[in-house]
């Protein structure tokens, strides 16, 4: 009968709705952006904390005339209210249009120009946009980059020697055993007085 086809029709429709909708979490779960499935979205979802934290850092201790560089440009420059460049370039048109191979690594994460960053001279470069248990020295840096193989940018900017010859290697800690690492630009006086130098 005419009800009974609709009926089935009816749950035919919703049996495709479920089964899409559980398509997406297994999906979501098993292949999160960073590969590790479930545990990518804990590991992220404990990132975003850290993110927050060090914008709130930045927003509560530096003037608002300060300039970031930050590795991905999300929740710090949201949090802390700075000027800030996309070092990957999903902000920065300059970056976005550079004429480079892609496909080869996470979509938003291949775009790269560290020269271009150098030049405009921000007062900070966040390279880690987590906070560590200790201040990272330039060895820690230099295994970054050497190991930062997903995210393009890193390794171009920690293998270009500009980087260490125009700024310092400092940190603060901004919690108890919670430290916020990042490259001050030599003479950005308002950042060297709220942070500590790090020996090379």
């Amino acid at each position: 009968d005419l009800h009974g086809t609709r009926t089935v029709a009816k749950w035919a429709v919703e049996g495709a709705v479920a089964l899409a909708g559980l398509g997406l979490l297994v999906f979501t779960l098993h292949a999160s952006a960073d590969g590790f499935g479930a545990l990518g979205i804990v590991l992220e979802r404990n990132a975003y904390g850290d993110r927050k934290a060090i914008g709130r850092w930045m927003h509560d201790n530096l003037p608002e005339s300060t300039v970031i560089a930050v590795i991905p440009a999300g929740t710090i420059p949201y949090e802390s209210g700075l000027p800030a460049i996309d070092m990957l370039g999903l902000n920065d048109e300059h970056i976005a249009h550079r004429e480079l191979k892609i496909g080869e690594f996470p979509a938003g994460h291949e775009k790269y120009d560290s020269d271009y960053v150098l030049d405009r001279q921000p007062d900070i470069i966040l390279l880690l946009d987590v906070l560590s248990y200790g201040p990272w020295s330039r060895a820690n840096y230099d295994a970054y980059g050497a190991g930062a193989g997903l995210i393009p940018a890193v390794v171009n900017a920690t293998s270009n020697e500009r980087l260490f010859t125009e700024y310092d290697i400092r940190a603060v800690e901004i919690a108890p055993g919670k430290w916020l690492n990042l490259l001050v630009r030599r003479g950005s006086t308002a950042v060297e007085a709220k942070t500590q130098p790090v020996p090379k």
